[in-house]
């Protein structure tokens, strides 16, 4: 029976070092906690990193194995400080997560924080290999590992992949920045399935592969060598009924309770992110600062709860980032604040779930304004967790999850003015107005849970697999292949047109490497040696070169698009061709070469070529329709 494998930076066990040996924690990442409960109910195994570098574990390793094996199911992946100094802080997240974000002015282009990405991939791939058999199912995820299905694809041909994306697709014009663009670009298409949260994510994605790659697609199928790639959007979703369910714990009860008497009557406002410049957490402060300012009798009844979560505090980014938050929180509470009331409770922490869901009970107003976010799961949390469906979203219109939950209060992050209006309108919409509009999302969440989300990934995936195999079979099939062995065994004469520019040989500008291959001249050799057989090789090449080439085959052939022509060993030129049209036409090409950047054109001895190749696409093909 076929396995499931997935694939991510870090396992869903965290793994901490005691006195006494070692602790083993649930994560709270975000693809930890969205495939937490899915990988349960499948025979999976789970591969990453156990969160400990390997350089204080090394006598421990075989131990560590053991224990995540039989009891979470996981295959833990060492790594060294140094290379999570290098792939992880360094080219995951100082080069791919601001690219990917549009943050291009964080975007750090270091060679080394390359070489350890492509090491740790290769690192992933190998403990892989040791695992994996014909029938598994690899699933790999995200930004992280984006070399490591073309990685597994040269091993294992006919292996299932898929891959998930969980952060944003920038637009082909910042992806572009990139260095190592298309590298990263022929990793992911070793896929068979790449799934994106929005289509969005999926529009860029494929422009940037037909721009980069010169890979077309049509459907959302991507013609990638002999094999078709599957790209597609999928919305996770989240546990629901885990989140919905909570509320009626006891412990969850008591929480709530508390939290209420220590705020009393007060409007609650959330904020709770984890500490990242994309999340638009300093532009949240400001529109409160403003808020409050602009409805003075509004101080005093509401309090804004700001958490950040510790993240990535070893970038420097990240810590001015929390040095900025302090201090917006100090100087509002400063300005704002009186005996007995404080605008804003700020916390550097991050919650269990019992405490989380608690926090969400009780606030009446979650505001979510991330500047650019792949899809934003909290904000499903949030609208899960509240039973009573009164809670009000206040959502940014770049993030994922906006796509799905447009009746909620959708906003500008980078309009400081709308968020403010925002908060106002949230603060004075009736309750009954809230409840109907949260039970229509509700309900969609429910139904969409991530079961259903990887569910649905999986349906495509295997239906990948028969779409490639029905190509392959469809290429030359065994019936095909019979019926043309026996025509051509019936025919009287036989005459076989070969094309040699891009068909025996892809077509290149610098025709010394279209030089073929001792193998070709074999085969038609021995086609040419049928009775009643004649073989005609056809080339746009100089007659000079086919003749250099092939003088030692004895075949005829047609060079120069039909100008010359070899037959019985002899070569003629056909004289009836005019070249008067060339004049005319020579002006029109160049005012098409002038007006379409990257394109070109070559003149032979009885044609003229227009080449847009390398031109952008969609402008060479909108220009040769003219």
């Amino acid at each position: 029976m076929a396995r499931l494998i997935i694939v991510s930076n870090r396992l869903p066990v965290k793994l901490t070092k005691t006195k006494n040996g070692f602790k083993y924690n649930m994560s709270t990442g975000g693809v930890a906690t969205g495939l937490k409960s899915f990988y349960k109910s499948y025979d999976a195994i789970w591969v990453g990193w156990p969160g400990q570098v390997s350089n204080k574990l090394s006598k421990q390793h075989d131990k560590i194995t053991e224990t995540l094996r039989e009891k979470y199911n996981c295959e833990p992946v060492f790594l060294t400080r140094t290379e999570i100094q290098n792939y992880y802080l360094g080219y995951s997240n100082k080069s791919i997560w601001p690219l990917c974000h549009y943050f291009t002015q964080y975007v750090t282009c270091n060679d080394k924080y390359w070489k350890y990405y492509q090491k740790v991939n290769q690192k992933f791939a190998n403990k892989i290999s040791q695992m994996v058999e014909e029938d598994d199912i690899v699933w790999v995820h995200d930004y992280h590992l984006m070399l490591l299905p073309r990685m597994l694809r040269k091993q294992f041909p006919n292996l299932r992949i898929g891959y998930f994306h969980h952060i944003p697709f920038p637009s082909y014009e910042i992806f572009r920045l990139l260095p190592s663009r298309k590298k990263i670009l022929n990793g992911l298409l070793g896929s068979d399935l790449i799934g994106f949260h929005t289509y969005d994510y999926l529009r860029h994605f494929q422009s940037s592969v037909q721009r980069l790659l010169g890979c077309q697609s049509n459907l959302g199928k991507i013609d990638v060598d002999d094999r078709i790639v599957k790209v597609d959007s999928f919305p996770m979703g989240i546990d629901f009924e885990k989140f919905s369910a909570a509320a009626e714990k006891t412990k969850v009860k008591k929480n709530i309770k508390t939290l209420r008497n220590k705020i009393k009557a007060q409007k609650v406002i959330l904020s709770m992110d984890r500490l990242d410049y994309t999340k638009g957490i300093v532009q949240r402060l400001q529109a409160y600062e403003q808020f409050l300012k602009e409805n003075p009798k509004i101080r005093g009844s509401v309090k804004f709860i700001v958490v950040t979560v510790p993240s990535r505090e070893e970038v420097d980014q990240y810590f001015q980032l929390k040095k900025t938050i302090e201090r917006l929180v100090s100087r509002i509470n400063g300005e704002y604040g009186v005996l007995g009331w404080m605008p804003i409770w700020y916390l550097h922490k991050s919650f269990d779930f019992e405490n989380l869901v608690a926090l969400y009970n009780v606030s009446d107003i979650y505001v979510v304004t991330p500047l650019r976010d792949g899809m934003n799961l909290m904000a499903k949390e949030y609208l899960a967790s509240r039973n009573d469906n009164a809670g009000l979203l206040i959502l940014s219109e770049m993030a994922g999850a906006a796509k799905e939950l447009g009746e909620t209060i959708v906003v500008n992050p980078n309009d400081v003015n709308q968020i403010v209006k925002a908060l106002k309108e949230a603060i004075f919409l009736p309750t009954e107005k809230i409840i109907e509009r949260n039970t229509i999302m509700s309900n969609r969440l429910a139904r969409y849970n991530v079961k259903r989300w990887a569910e649905d990934f999986f349906q495509k995936l295997m239906k990948m697999k028969e779409i490639q195999q029905q190509k392959h079979a469809n290429i030359l099939n065994q019936n095909r292949q019979q019926k043309i062995l026996n025509d051509f065994n019936k025919a009287i004469n036989r005459l076989l047109l070969i094309d040699y520019d891009d068909t025996l040989f892809p077509y290149n500008e610098d025709h010394s490497k279209l030089k073929p291959s001792p193998e070709i001249k074999n085969i038609l050799r021995k086609l040419s040696r049928y009775k009643k057989t004649k073989v005609v090789l056809l080339s746009e090449l100089k007659w000079q070169k086919m003749q250099e080439w092939f003088r030692d085959v004895e075949i005829d052939m047609v060079a120069e698009q039909g100008a010359y022509v070899k037959h019985n060993g002899e070569w003629e030129k056909f004289d009836v061709f005019e070249n008067e049209w060339k004049d005319d036409l020579k002006p029109i090409f160049q005012l098409y070469v002038d007006r379409t950047p990257g394109s070109r054109m070559s003149e032979k001895d009885y044609s003229l070529i227009w080449d847009y190749e390398k031109a952008a696409f969609d402008l060479g093909g909108m220009r040769s329709r003219e």
